[in-house]
């Protein structure tokens, strides 16, 4: 499914890669919820360098994440 597909059959996701190998780490804050999208250069090279491509916060008590 290519990523224009993604986002027509899911008009909820703001983000979306196919090609970079990637995860997303989520750090859960007494003010906020902190979100790091991150990918890595390679993924046959257990060393390879890790990127972070996008970053946003959710204040506490904001019952949604706004679109992107």
């Amino acid at each position: 499914m290519s990523e224009e597909n993604a986002r027509s059959l899911n008009s909820h996701l703001a983000l979306v890669d196919q090609v970079r190998h990637g995860y997303c780490v989520l750090e859960a804050r007494a003010d906020k919820l902190h979100v790091d999208f991150k990918h890595v250069a390679s993924i046959k090279d257990p060393a390879s360098a890790v990127a972070t491509t996008y970053s946003f916060d959710v204040p506490r008590g904001t019952p949604r994440v706004e679109q992107v």
